[in-house]
């Protein structure tokens, strides 16, 4: 039996899928790795795995979808449609060697993903999608997407099926919270711009051969370039943070959100703008002061400091603490559809949740099953590996549903 893998460039998440190799091969499958990453590419061929880099094709379909392309991506819809086509056309002429029993991604979202998931609404191959799921220790996986994109989404009752022993959980619960507490560190705030910079020469001139030489749909570029301004305009950027003294008298609690997190952009109808505003709103209904801490793996250092000079217009103190500290000492929280209103809920907090997420649905008995249930045993941060019921568990959400991953996802 043969599985593809798509993934995603920037070597993180091809390093993440490798392990999946293993299990996977002791469940009976053989794993093929697709990617438009040259570099990405060179590697995994190098070490030996079944890789195959995305084809240029002269065949052009429109993405179905316009509403899950990120703005870059809408800017520039022909190079977009390009990928999709290419994404689309390359799958199919894999499985008609390979025939593959099932479709692995991250995501869901993109025109690249798009191209998957009419690939297999086409052929009936069962999807897997993967995401991070901010617990230690833990990942997302859903057959249909991520977030308000899952199928856990629209069937939340899902979660009902599990029985978690809830001693068990207060046991998790109580280690979770204690670890995080004396270190709440944000992974995705860690290696990744580092990573990006450290490649991009190595990836300017590889995407300049596939251009010029293979024909092949470019990576959106930017996203990187981005980060890497961002990055070196960083320390011209000057703000102060207020002290946690301001932590000793109740106040309502706003983590803001990457502002170009997908689940913003995909899954809200509000900003952090905002929710700035509506935070200032409902902090004065309540009585409360309002914090707010903006999130660690921020790129867009502009955006934070204008967020600081706000501070006298909605009347909120400014902090960069501990995030669970934060949580913990807090008379409620208010987020947008971060997990950071997950982590409130492990903890016991009132949360408002003002965009489209399924956290606000987990009651106490579906936030056990969720985290102990649901979530799958991976790391995408470490090395470790992957056990065999660990893979099967994860297969077997792919199996929730055999209907067409989405009804429209066909070409045109």
């Amino acid at each position: 039996m043969n599985v593809l893998i798509y993934t995603f460039p920037w070597g993180q998440n091809i390093s993440f899928f490798k392990k999946f190799v293993g299990p996977l091969k002791t469940l009976g499958y053989y794993v093929h790795f697709l990617t438009i990453d040259l570099y990405d590419y060179l590697i995994a061929k190098k070490q030996g795995h079944s890789v195959f880099l995305v084809e240029n094709s002269k065949k052009r379909y429109k993405v179905p979808r316009i509403d899950e392309l990120r703005p870059e991506e809408c800017t520039n819809l022909e190079e977009t449609n390009k990928l999709y086509s290419c994404v689309l056309e390359t799958c199919n002429n894999l499985h008609n060697k390979y025939h593959f029993e099932k479709i692995i991604a991250w995501g869901g979202l993109g025109p690249a993903c798009q191209g998957i998931k009419t690939f297999a609404a086409q052929h009936a191959i069962p999807t897997l999608f993967f995401e991070l799921a901010n617990i230690d220790g833990k990942m997302f996986a859903d057959p249909q997407g991520v977030n308000a994109k899952s199928y856990l989404y629209n069937n939340i009752h899902l979660l009902d099926e599990y029985d978690i022993d809830p001693l068990i959980f207060d046991q998790w619960k109580q280690n979770y919270i204690t670890r995080k507490l004396e270190n709440h560190t944000v992974y995705q705030a860690l290696a990744k711009p580092k990573k990006l910079i450290h490649r991009f020469p190595t990836f300017r001139i590889l995407e300049s051969y596939k251009r010029l030489f293979l024909g092949t749909p470019s990576i959106p570029t930017l996203s990187c370039m981005e980060t890497i301004r961002q990055k070196q305009i960083h320390q011209k950027v000057s703000y102060t943070y207020d002290s946690t003294e301001h932590l000793k008298t109740p106040y309502l609690f706003l983590p803001l959100q990457v502002s170009n997190d997908s689940q913003l952009i995909f899954n809200s109808d509000i900003d952090n703008l905002q929710a700035i505003k509506i935070a200032s709103e409902m902090a004065k209904e309540k009585g409360l002061k309002l914090i707010i801490k903006p999130h660690p793996a921020e790129p867009d250092q502009q955006f934070v400091k204008h967020v600081y000079e706000l501070k006298n217009n909605y009347n909120f103190y400014f902090i960069n603490y501990n995030t669970f500290r934060l949580i913990q000492n807090s008379a409620e929280v208010l987020t947008i559809n971060s997990t950071v209103g997950l982590e409130a809920k492990i903890m016991g907090k009132k949360v408002h949740f003002l965009g489209r997420t399924f956290l606000k649905e987990l009651t106490p008995n579906r936030l056990k099953n969720y985290i102990l249930g649901y979530l799958v045993d991976m790391n995408n941060f470490t090395q470790e590996s992957i056990s065999v019921a660990t893979m099967q568990k994860a297969l077997d959400r792919s199996e929730l549903t055999k209907k067409d991953i989405e009804g429209d996802f066909f070409v045109s």
